[in-house]
């Protein structure tokens, strides 16, 4: 009787443990084919610090934000006046892949008059973003990429020369171009284009040239890509310019300056609304545009120029980091990437860029 007792107390202890113990409010008892798809509710136990275990970050990024959704139509496709236009009616064919485009257009702009025996005629170089408006005039009267020299008395005294300026083949200011139309398709065309190169760009501006009457160039001027077509000029064309200045240039592109332009033809490349190319009509890919303008302001400025305009001066001395931009230098490049990245295509940007690595001229 005793031992039944014992026995059965306990088998009550060993029932209420299984009940409070293994089987715990919140868990179930699972056959061997069932998942067990919940835990037990972790309890957050208050200790003697008051101080919460966690506080991050909370932010909804809005420059992040601000650079995929602002911003107006691109700028590039409203150039549509103010300068004259020479169109080889004839294939044009480049220097590399055998391309060929059916007819080539070039956009110009004339300064000054040139004299009875054509001998006074300065051709300006552009860079590699700008148009052919290098100074204003009646047809456009908004200042030029060069306004202070150009102009009559200026360095380039227009009282004096017949000043030309044109927008190379395969950028967007008149000039043919991936955003231009092809006339075979009627349709942009893209990355279609021709892969083009720095002797193709003076070949056909000294087509123009010749166009206008003009036999022999008095000089020819530019600075940056506009330097390395002065330079090649004076190597391919001697016999038709006097003069060659070139600014700002160079003969060849060294390894550094060859990884810059990658990462902002990558940049672009891999914006999802870049689609190889063919984004006309459709979604811009202004996030890569405007990065690779960041990147590339970076090489146009000195570390010693950086420091004497911005230092590591903020934005506000009073605030706290944050993922956005903080100091001043970091609103610099964000403004500038912001104010490029509609006025010029994309496209032209790949292109061109190319154009200024690929150009190794030998002078030994």
């Amino acid at each position: 009787m005793i031992f039944s007792r014992v026995r059965n107390r306990i088998s009550a202890v060993v029932s209420v443990y299984n009940e409070l113990v293994c089987k715990p409010k919140g868990i179930k008892q699972y056959s061997s084919d069932v998942k067990v798809t919940s835990r037990v509710k972790q309890v957050d136990i208050p200790g003697p610090d008051p101080t919460p275990p966690f506080k991050g970050n909370d932010s909804d990024f809005p420059c992040v934000l601000r650079n995929s959704i602002s911003g107006p139509e691109p700028e590039y496709e409203k150039v549509i006046s103010g300068f004259k236009t020479f169109t080889y009616k004839q294939p044009f064919q480049f220097k590399y892949h055998d391309g060929i485009l059916p007819e080539v257009t070039i956009a110009y702009e004339t300064w000054g008059t040139l004299d009875e025996s054509a001998s006074n005629a300065i051709f300006i170089f552009s860079g590699l973003s700008s148009s052919s408006h290098a100074r204003s005039h009646a047809e456009n009267l908004k200042p030029g990429w060069w306004e202070k020299f150009i102009g009559p008395g200026c360095a380039i005294d227009t009282d004096k020369f017949f000043v030309i300026c044109a927008n190379h083949i395969g950028g967007c200011y008149g000039s043919s171009g991936p955003s231009s139309i092809n006339p075979l398709t009627e349709k942009p065309y893209g990355t279609t284009f021709p892969v083009i190169c720095i002797e193709d760009l003076v070949r056909f501006q000294f087509m123009l040239v010749e166009s206008l009457g003009i036999s022999k160039l008095y000089g020819a001027v530019g600075s940056s890509l506009g330097g390395m077509c002065s330079l090649l000029t004076g190597v391919i064309f001697s016999d038709k310019v006097e003069r060659v200045v070139t600014i700002s240039s160079c003969a060849k592109s060294h390894p550094s300056s060859i990884a810059m332009r990658y990462l902002q033809r990558r940049t672009i490349m891999s914006d999802t609304n870049w689609n190889n190319g063919h984004y006309y009509g459709k979604a811009y890919p202004k996030i890569g545009m405007k990065l690779a303008r960041e990147i590339a302001t970076i090489t146009y400025r000195s570390g010693p120029e950086w420091d004497m305009r911005f230092g590591r001066n903020r934005i506000d001395p009073s605030s706290q980091p944050s993922l956005c931009p903080n100091f001043m230098i970091e609103n610099y490049l964000d403004y500038q990437g912001e104010a490029f990245c509609t006025k010029f295509d994309p496209n032209s940007l790949l292109y061109i860029s190319k154009v200024i690595i690929c150009l190794w001229i030998n002078l030994v």
